[in-house]
Order: C-alpha cells, then structure tokens, then sequence
C-alpha cells in the first residue's frame, strides 16, 4: 500500500527526505509525491533523496511513497539544521483471520486452517507479503473485501505466497488498484463433486488491477470448470508474465479447463507474455476465452497450448464478446477431435492479426469463424 506521512514545519529551508537503515527507493519505497496541503509540488528526485530548496508551507505537508517491500522502513527529514525520523513497521501474521485495517502485514511462519478461508482483507491500503511461506485451506485461500454488501476498497497487494488447498486460490470483488505479484497458487477440487477449481477469481468492480509473475495450477475432479484466471465485470485488468496451468483427473466425469476466462463485461484488459496450458479429458479446454459482451481487451504475444478430447480452441470468442484484439500469439491446437486455433463465434468487430497458429487435430482450422 502507500505510505503517507504528514509533517509541519516551521519557516523557510531546505527540505531533504532520506531512506535510511537499509530503506531504499526502487527497491522498498517508490516515491510518488510531496504536498504542501493540496497543492502538489516538484521536488528533485535523485531516486536516493527528495530536494525542495527553500521549502515554506504553512499548512500540513505529506510524503507518499508505495511501499514495494514489506519490511520496517525508515524516513530521514531535513529541514535546515531540523531532523527527524519517520517509521512505518510491518505487522507479523502468525494465525488466519481478518485484516481489517491499512499497513503492511508479513508472514514468518506457514499458516494453515480447516475453516472455509485462511485471510480475508477488509481494508484498503495493505499490502500482505507472505514472504515465501504457505497458505493451506479448505475453500479460500485469501479472500479481498467479498463479503456481501462491502463497500469499495483500494490498493491492495498480495505477493510472494504459496497458496495450496481447495476450490479458490485468491478470490476480490470490490477492490480497485489490486496487485497479485509472484504468487504459486495450486488449486483443486475432489473428484466428481462440482466444484470449481480457481486459481484467481475477480468479481464485480475488480478494476485496473495487476496480476503478474504467478504461476498457476488448478485442476482436480470433473462435472465443474477449472480456470486458471477467471474475471467477471471488471475493467483495465492487467494480466503479464504468468505461467497458468489447468487440468483434471477425471474420465468418467470429465470437466472444461479453461486458462484465462474473460467473461460478463470485462473489458479493457491486456493479456500480454503469458504462457498457458489447458488439459482436460473432456471437451472445451480453452487457452483463452472472451464471452458475454467482453470489449475492448488486447490479447497479445502469449503462448497457448489446449488439449482435450475435443473442441479445445486456444482462443474462443463467444457471446457477443466485441471489438478485442488477437495478435502475434503462438498458439497450439489438440485435441481427438475439432480443436481449432481460433474460433470465433456469435462475435463481431474483433481485430484477429499476425498470430502463429498450429492446430494438430482432423478437420481443425487455424481460424474458425461460425
């Protein structure tokens, strides 16, 4: 989240702020904007130091800067021959429960719980690091403000988790400016119970969110669909650089496993340089789909490979999903029966350009359009 301090002073001097005892910028803190009550102003930022010469505020003045680690920081502030000290401390996460209030939270131990959800985030402003430790759980591994009713919250960060159990890996709605960064998140269902099996799910309002760096893994029984990354009525979701893999382990009740499902009005979101396989022993293992009125988003230079038994597409547009654009992807095809590339269906408007299209099965297509 984002740190602000707020500060007085007193008269004109030069005002140099300082991370200090292992606090950096670029590396714990970047640097976003010093204020003299509204107003914003233009400091020197050398990316070791912010320099305002001859600083005069009679009202209160902030720094904010996003906290990008989560550790104890510490700001140095130099006004004339005046120093102080500002400190923003990490909370340990030792037990599953609610985060209902801003600041930094860190894992340092492993959690796990039998109950339907380990964390659940309530607030805006936090970033949760888990610091390489596991999350273990029966339903939901992190939950970001869906509870029913909730109202909006923003700038939310999940990093650095390995997410292993049931169902939903991490699932928000409601939750503007969330960032889901190099994450391990392995997700299943028991054979043949209808359950889903979802690595990250964004609900209503989900917007200008970041997912990046994971590497996903859902799978498990039949009668339901697995997804790898499922979002439903969110706009300008920005999903980059992640490794997502779905499967399931059942013949007599096979199931659909779908990479990246871009579904009910998502729209304006980029899927850029993610590698992702779909295997299933049923039929419908789509690398990527847009569907129910899915407009505007830019789906490019991704790696797709969708096996099954049939009609597994590498990218399947469907249901009114409208002016999107396909291009310079590698996709790859497979399937014991029609498996096209690209198929297009019940679409219009959509911009499909200089994609790499290998489709292996009987009577496939590198492009269908029906």
């Amino acid at each position: 989240g984002n740190w602000t301090v707020n500060f007085t002073t007193n008269g004109t001097a030069n005002l140099t702020i300082t991370p200090i005892n292992g606090t950096t910028y670029g590396v714990d803190l970047e640097f976003l904007e010093l204020n003299c009550g509204a107003t914003k102003l233009n400091p020197v930022f050398n990316n070791i130091s912010v320099f305002y010469q001859d600083y005069n505020c009679n009202e209160v003045g902030s720094h904010i800067a996003k906290v990008t680690t989560a550790a104890d920081h510490i700001l140095k502030f130099e006004f004339g021959n005046d120093v102080a000290y500002a400190y923003n401390a990490v909370t340990n996460v030792t037990a599953c429960g609610v985060i209902s209030t801003s600041g930094d939270y860190a894992l340092n131990v492993s959690l796990s719980t039998a109950g339907a959800e380990c964390i659940n985030i309530t607030a805006s402003d936090v970033q949760f690091d888990c610091a390489g430790f596991t999350i273990n759980y029966n339903q939901t591994g992190i939950r970001v403000n869906t509870n029913s009713g909730a109202t909006s919250i923003q700038n939310v960060t999940i990093a650095n988790c390995v997410i292993d159990g049931n169902l939903v890996g991490i699932a928000a709605a409601n939750t503007s400016q969330l960032n889901i960064t190099n994450n391990t998140i392995r997700t299943h269902s028991s054979t043949n119970s209808g359950s889903q099996a979802i690595g990250i799910l964004l609900r209503v309002n989900s917007n200008y969110s970041i997912i990046t760096r994971n590497d996903i893994t859902t799978g498990g029984g039949g009668l339901a669909n697995h997804h790898g990354i499922q979002m439903t009525s969110c706009l300008n979701i920005n999903i980059t650089n992640n490794n997502i893999s779905t499967s399931d382990n059942s013949t007599a009740s096979p199931s659909q496993n779908l990479g990246i499902d871009i579904n009910s009005g998502t729209n304006n979101s980029i899927i850029l340089f993610n590698n992702i396989s779909t295997n299933g022993s049923g039929t419908n293992n789509d690398g990527i789909t847009l569907e129910i009125r899915a407009t505007g988003n830019n789906i490019s230079k991704n790696i797709v490979t969708s096996h099954g038994r049939s009609l597994n597409d590498g990218i399947l547009f469907i249901n009114s999903a409208q002016r999107n654009t396909v291009e310079y992807n590698n996709i790859t095809s497979n399937g014991s029966g029609i498996s096209h590339g690209i198929m297009i269906e019940s679409a219009s408007d959509n911009n499909v350009t200089g994609n790499n299209i290998t489709s292996v099965s009987d009577q496939s297509r590198g492009i269908e359009v029906n």
